[in-house]
């Protein structure tokens, strides 16, 4: 008989199929908006603290500066954002939602809680608030251990 590989999947496995999962979804819920993922990631990290540099959004999205050069360029286009030189510092770009741009944030939010939602739907309060220790639990895990950047884990449970 030959070596039989297991069928239990990793932690990362799961990790990495449930982000698929959710990523499929919400770029599917956001579409007729005529946004991508990365759209979205560029527009949250805005909602939250307007007048980002692009390298700023880069880090805040983990995501390379020559992708987010495009797509600010394209939230450009659609309205939703404009960029100018900072007054503190002219050699920077900084990016600034326009109306447009502000009036999407609840449209678009909805989509992500309703998809949060229905993700966590038989879930029990108790159940969702040890799910959420448990992968805060395992982002610090890999940071202690050098994994990854410490700094770039956000919390996500909120002491009570």
């Amino acid at each position: 008989m030959g070596a039989t590989r297991s069928t239990r999947i990793t932690v990362g496995t799961s990790l990495r199929l449930t982000y698929r999962a959710f990523a499929r979804d919400l770029a599917r819920r956001l579409a007729p908006h005529g946004m991508t993922l990365l759209m979205w990631f560029v527009l949250r990290e805005l909602w939250k603290r307007d007048g980002l540099s692009q390298t700023e959004i880069a880090s805040a999205t983990d995501r390379q500066a020559s992708a987010i050069v495009s797509v600010v360029r394209a939230l450009h286009e659609a309205g939703l954002v404009r960029v100018s030189r900072s007054a503190k510092d002219g050699r920077r770009s900084v990016v600034r939602l326009t109306a447009a741009g502000r009036r999407l944030e609840p449209v678009l939010t909805a989509h992500g809680r309703k998809l949060s939602q229905t993700a966590q739907q038989g879930f029990s309060a108790a159940e969702r608030r040890r799910l959420m220790a448990m992968l805060e639990r395992l982002r610090h895990n890999i940071a202690r251990n050098g994994e990854t950047d410490r700094d770039a884990i956000p919390r996500t449970t909120r002491s009570k």
